[in-house]
């Protein structure tokens, strides 16, 4: 059976509802805490777990810089703890990781094997966490994505719609780029990669969908297939001082995922406007 950790989450829940009637466990916080490894012995105690989805995270990079560890538990220990008891049991383990451990100096896609320098405290315990994850684990999939969006919120476009309803006006970057992940796509790839992932088998791919822009171009979209009334204005990083630095190019080459599983990737703009539709149509 499927074990997914922070499946209340929106990645979580999203691969929660593509497993449908597929035997899987689901466990709370209050059922597993992933950063204690006595909580993970006693809940994985008498289960048939073959592989484990770990999609338990704190994304929010400008809290992780100020709260350091805090952030080393559930961004290092606990990847170290699921992939070392994966290894235990026999199961794989599918750890879910970011662009953030990039440090966007590049002008071409970066690939699996490029260097990685977080330039944050997220990006940089990230690469710890994947580093424990390849250590310990006896099969597993590190799966770097990026730039996440869906219809049910807590994401860019909530964001930009909350910002509009009380100003005519959103200051937003036009000097990051990235690629955007729609989480139904994204998650339809990791559950592919869980799949298919051999004994063994130690692997890094990354996951967006196709295209590229920046956080301006994004808003821009959002903003007019919406009908919000604001105008979008482009700024400069510099201009919207941050505690955590982003990369301002972090777009993933995704070759490797498409070769390895015969995966079609579709652009990230068609994903949007069917995601656009929905939040229109609810």
């Amino acid at each position: 059976m499927i074990l997914v950790t922070g499946s209340s989450g929106l990645l979580g829940s999203e691969i929660k509802k593509q497993l449908n009637d597929t035997p899987a466990y689901f466990p709370s916080r209050d059922e597993l805490d992933v950063t204690d490894y006595q909580s993970i012995n006693k809940y994985f105690k008498n289960k048939k777990i073959k592989s484990i989805i770990n999609c338990a995270a704190n994304v929010n990079a400008e809290y992780l810089e100020e709260n350091e560890e805090i952030a080393r538990k559930i961004t290092v220990d606990a990847p170290k703890f699921l992939a070392k008891k994966s290894s235990e049991i026999g199961a794989a383990i599918i750890h879910i990781s970011t662009d953030y451990v990039f440090d966007g100096k590049k002008n071409t896609p970066y690939k699996e094997d490029d260097k990685t320098t977080g330039l944050s405290v997220y990006g940089k315990l990230k690469i710890e966490g994947e580093n424990k994850v390849l250590k310990y684990a006896e099969s597993c999939a590190i799966i770097r994505t990026a730039w996440l969006f869906s219809e049910h919120g807590r994401d860019f476009i909530e964001t930009i719609r909350r910002i509009s309803l009380t100003r005519k006006e959103i200051s937003v970057v036009y000097d990051q780029v990235g690629s955007p992940s729609y989480i139904p796509d994204l998650a339809a790839m990791i559950l592919t990669v869980s799949e298919n992932i051999k004994t063994g088998e130690k692997e890094i791919f990354h996951a967006t969908n196709e295209g590229v822009c920046s956080w301006y171009d994004l808003a821009n979209i959002i903003a007019r297939k919406l009908d919000l009334n604001c105008t979008v204005t482009p700024i400069l990083s510099e201009s919207y001082p941050m505690k955590a630095t982003r990369p301002h190019y972090s777009v993933l080459d995704k070759t490797k995922i498409k070769n390895r599983f015969n995966i079609k990737i579709r652009h990230y703009s068609e994903a949007l406007e069917e995601c656009l539709n929905k939040i229109r149509n609810k």
